[in-house]
Formats: C-alpha cells, sequence, structure tokens
C-alpha cells in the first residue's frame, strides 16, 4: 500500500510502514501519485526514474538560459533538491549528449575577456575562482590567448590611454595583470 505524506518542506512515500523516498516539495510532481507498482523495489526504480527526468529537464532548462560548467551545475541540481549522485548521473548523461561541456565554457569566458582587455592572469584567476580545473584553464589560455592577442589587447588598451606617458601606462598595464617580461604564468 502506497502512502503519501507531506511535512514541513519535504514529501515522504511510504510503502505499507518503511519510508521508500523522501524529497523535497519543490521536486513534487502529479506524477507521483499515479505511479503504482507491485512491489516496494518497482515503486523505488519509478520514483528515481522520475526523479532523474525532472533532473534532466531543469538542467536542459538551465542550459538554454545560459553557458555553465559542469561543477556548478552539479551544485545547481543540489541546491534545488536533487541528490549528487542523480545530479552527478545527470551531468554524466548531459556531456555525452554534448550539452555541456567544460572546454567550451572555458573557451567562452577567453573569448569574453579578449573583448573585454583583461589579462591573461586575470582570466585565470576568475577561472580558478570558479572552481574549473586549473591544468585545463591554463592549456586554453596558453592556447587561445597567444602572445600575439596579447600584444593587440596591449596596443587597443595603449591607443585608449594614449595620453599617459609611458611609466604610468606600463604600471596600469602591471595592476591589470599583463606580463611585463615573457613569462605569462608563475
Amino acid at each position: 500500500m502506497i502512502q503519501i505524506k507531506e511535512e514541513s518542506i519535504y514529501i515522504k512515500i511510504f510503502w505499507e510502514d518503511d519510508v521508500v523516498a523522501s524529497f523535497p516539495k519543490a521536486l513534487w510532481s502529479n506524477r507521483f501519485p499515479k505511479c503504482t507498482a507491485d512491489t516496494k523495489q518497482a515503486l523505488v526504480e519509478k520514483i528515481e526514474d522520475l526523479l532523474a527526468k525532472k533532473a534532466y529537464s531543469y538542467a536542459l532548462k538551465y542550459l538554454q538560459r545560459q553557458l555553465t560548467y559542469s561543477a556548478y551545475l552539479h551544485k545547481i541540481l543540489i541546491r534545488k533538491g536533487f541528490s549528487s549522485s542523480l545530479a552527478q548521473k545527470t551531468i554524466e548523461k548531459l556531456q555525452k549528449q554534448s550539452y555541456l561541456s567544460d572546454d567550451s565554457y572555458i573557451e567562452a569566458v577567453i573569448y569574453r575577456g579578449i573583448a573585454q582587455k583583461q589579462s591573461p592572469l586575470y582570466l585565470l584567476r576568475k577561472l580558478l575562482e570558479k572552481q574549473v580545473p586549473q591544468q585545463a584553464a591554463k592549456a586554453a589560455i596558453e592556447r587561445i590567448y597567444t602572445p600575439e592577442e596579447e600584444e593587440r589587447v596591449i596596443e587597443k588598451l595603449r591607443r585608449r590611454y594614449a595620453s599617459r606617458n609611458n611609466q604610468l601606462f606600463s604600471a596600469y598595464l602591471y595592476r591589470k595583470g599583463f606580463s611585463t617580461q615573457n613569462r605569462r604564468f608563475d
């Protein structure tokens, strides 16, 4: 016998007297009461399947609004009330289907930073703050933000701040994170 009980912020589904599932009310769907099963295990599988579909649907809607990376989407799904394992399975499914890619997110951040005249060091710090893997961030910056690209950005900044003398301009570039030597990351 299936029983559904609403508590303060959780919904609990019982099979006889055992709790089969417990999840936040925000994940409640009108389809759950229609869930019937002959055994407790079949009920658990149906509920897990419905929650997986809901997590996948929510993740797709989130990805339609903005490009993101897997670690952040994992946090979003957990905040929504999905379990960590379900969030991880959803992310793996999205990565298999090429809907979610950390590399494309990193590239988008770098290209946006180049357009905004940001330094490679600033972009690296920004990516690391977002908990993007350091090796992936460094490799992408080295690949996309070439020394020629850096010179082009510096030239644009030089034209913008043409009235400043060279010493003030060099200090400005240093504060913005541009390399003053050939070393890029130390």
